[in-house]
């Protein structure tokens, strides 16, 4: 009965905690505000650790996906921030949280969907990068609507269309979580500062749920065309970050390999940190040890190789020109190994060995 209990708590708790906190935040003055989201933000972070196990269906993928995701609101703080500006993060974060924790398709893509409005439709009214901001926002939607028509052919009768129907259910949600996770050519896409923190909200969320997909042609076909695809456009662009470890996690969603695709998000998060320099940027993200990204990109290989060879070779050939152009800044690496973001990123590229050792299946699949 505790546990159940626990459960019904922890369920209400760690996808609510955002929407108190905005709450809350609408009562703290302007000078204040800094202070407030920050203890806010550390409050939520741990509750979500501390409440996790109690959530039913847990797996490593939403483990660490959730607390990705916990984190967003503490990095994307600032000083002097208006109270739209402080509260629209915690609003996204709490819909992507809900759309983690929840197993219903068309649920979690309804969430997405309206922390991508939320997030775009916010970014977009800032003067300075309306034009940027509208580009990005746009494509999002798009790949929102596409994912939401997808779902609800998904929810229909089995009567009603068949197996037509279905395929094209599968590919139109397919297509538009490509579009949500922000594949593609990087440079109208790219987002910097706080925004590209905010970005990886609906990257996410999306790419989480592409993992749990359940295995398709035609899933297999889209997610290995725009995974390898984007690899590609960001190499011949020598463009990386979050669109270049996206389209990763978009190939280990061929096979749901877990560990790769988590290794590949915490990539993703680090290189959006804004103080990072170029140089320490592009050896985080590329395929080179002890960094994550070499671990993760030796077991995808693996995985990749004995059954979509020639995807596999396209793989490494493009990894292997990521390394080609990489440039050696001693002075640069010492200011980088300095510095938190890069320490933290070699330690899980330490200990990542260890847990691919482990079997890590998925608890559930979206029904």
């Amino acid at each position: 009965m505790f546990h159940s209990g626990g459960a019904g708590l922890s369920l209400l708790l760690v996808p609510g905690w955002p929407l108190l906190a905005a709450c809350l935040l609408l009562l703290v003055p302007r000078e204040q505000r800094f202070a407030a989201i920050g203890s806010l933000s550390i409050f939520g972070l741990v509750l979500t650790l501390v409440l996790t196990p109690l959530l039913p269906g847990q797996d490593l993928l939403s483990i660490v996906t959730r607390l990705l995701v916990a984190a967003v609101p503490f990095l994307t703080r600032r000083e002097g921030l208006s109270r739209i500006a402080a509260i629209v993060p915690l609003l996204a974060t709490g819909c992507v949280l809900a759309a983690l924790t929840l197993h219903d398709l068309l649920v979690v893509v309804s969430l997405l969907a309206f922390a991508v409005a939320l997030l775009g439709l916010y970014d977009a009214a800032a003067a300075a990068r309306a034009r940027a901001a509208w580009n990005t926002a746009r494509l999002r939607l798009s790949g929102a609507i596409l994912s939401l028509l997808g779902a609800s052919f998904g929810a229909l009768p089995a009567m009603a269309g068949g197996a037509p129907v279905a395929r094209a259910g599968d590919l139109l949600l397919v297509v538009g979580l490509c579009l949500l996770a922000g594949l593609g050519p990087p440079g109208n896409a790219a987002v910097t500062g706080r925004a590209a923190w905010l970005d990886m909200l609906p990257r996410i969320g999306a790419l989480a749920l592409m993992l749990r997909l359940p295995g398709s042609d035609v899933t297999h076909l889209v997610f290995l065309t725009a995974g390898v695809g984007t690899l590609w456009l960001c190499v011949v662009g020598r463009r990386g970050g979050p669109t270049l470890c996206a389209g990763l996690v978009t190939v280990c969603a061929v096979e749901a390999q877990i560990v790769p695709a988590l290794l590949f998000m915490i990539v993703a998060m680090a290189t959006a940190a804004e103080r990072l320099e170029d140089a320490a940027r592009r050896w985080l993200e590329a395929p080179v040890p002890p960094g994550p990204a070499f671990v993760g990109a030796m077991a995808l290989l693996a995985g990749l190789g004995s059954v979509y060879p020639v995807s596999a070779m396209l793989f490494l050939a493009a990894s292997g020109c990521q390394i080609a152009q990489l440039h050696v800044d001693r002075a640069a690496a010492r200011r980088g190994m300095r510095d938190v973001v890069v320490l933290g990123v070699i330690g899980v590229g330490l200990a990542a060995p260890f847990f691919l050792r482990g079997s890590w299946p998925l608890a559930w699949h979206p029904s």
